[in-house]
């Protein structure tokens, strides 16, 4: 089985994008349609930095009491969600003042990374890397409703396009757990990964790309099957990945 087959193409970036256990930077970026990604947040001294991107200044930033790591943005644009990693909490930020709102805790330890909001808007999910869980959070409440065990060391999650499941990279276990979100339970642990980071989900819905860090390889799930069908080597330590807005093509930094 090879790329053509699975219909991804894979290049390695001319320079390494990513070369410390967190990101270094995040750039909020908002624009016409702001994204609803996960990123990482600046580590110390705290904020989240907000970036025009036409002509790429810096527009202003948010206060942050702690180290700011994982930010996505409601579909609207009105609100963002960002976690501070220290102290196992997620703050809520007003998009139009970048004044902080409410703070909402997670977890019960530091190291929360990654999180990820559905679709529509109407959920924020929280990796808990310390306590092997995810937080779901309505954002219509910014309550939390349900704490999901997963496996050990949660760091990613990615939605499906329709919003009924999530896919949560865990670190030490080398699962990727899959949550049914309309019950928030696990419904499947998918196996072959070692460190699997992050996760990106091909735009027909039907592949899951994941970074496999300790084998050096990007790893593609069929969907259908919850089974990895094709390992592609990287360079070291891959990470973060991209697609072209056609799909054809991921981009993985290592």
């Amino acid at each position: 089985m090879n790329t053509a087959t699975e219909n991804t193409r894979v290049m390695r970036f001319a320079q390494s994008l990513v070369q410390t256990t967190v990101l270094s930077l995040l750039t909020w970026i908002l624009g016409p349609t702001p994204a609803a990604g996960q990123g990482a947040g600046n580590l110390p001294p705290g904020g989240v930095t907000e970036i025009n991107t036409a002509n790429k200044s810096v527009i202003a930033t948010a206060p942050f009491p702690n180290n700011a790591n994982g930010v996505v943005v409601t579909p609207d644009g009105s609100r963002m969600y960002a976690t501070n990693r220290d102290v196992g909490q997620v703050t809520v930020f007003s998009t139009s003042t970048n004044v902080p709102l409410l703070v909402i805790p997670v977890g019960n330890g530091n190291d929360n990374l990654g999180l990820a909001i559905s679709p529509d808007g109407s959920v924020v999910y929280v990796a808990n890397q310390s306590s092997g869980t995810v937080t779901v959070i309505p954002t219509a409440t910014n309550t939390v409703v349900r704490t999901i065990p997963t496996g050990v060391e949660p760091i990613w999650i990615t939605f499906s396009a329709d919003g009924s499941r999530a896919y949560v990279s865990n670190q030490v276990s080398g699962t990727i757990s899959v949550i049914a979100t309309a019950s928030g339970s696990v419904i499947a642990n998918i196996f072959g990964f070692a460190c699997p980071f992050e996760s990106k989900m091909t735009l027909d819905s039907s592949k899951l790309l994941v970074s496999s860090q300790c084998d050096d390889s990007l790893k593609v799930v069929n969907l259908a099957s919850n089974a990895v069908v094709n390992s592609i080597p990287t360079g070291p330590n891959p990470r973060g990945i991209a697609l072209t807005p056609d799909g054809t093509r991921a981009y993985v930094a290592d």
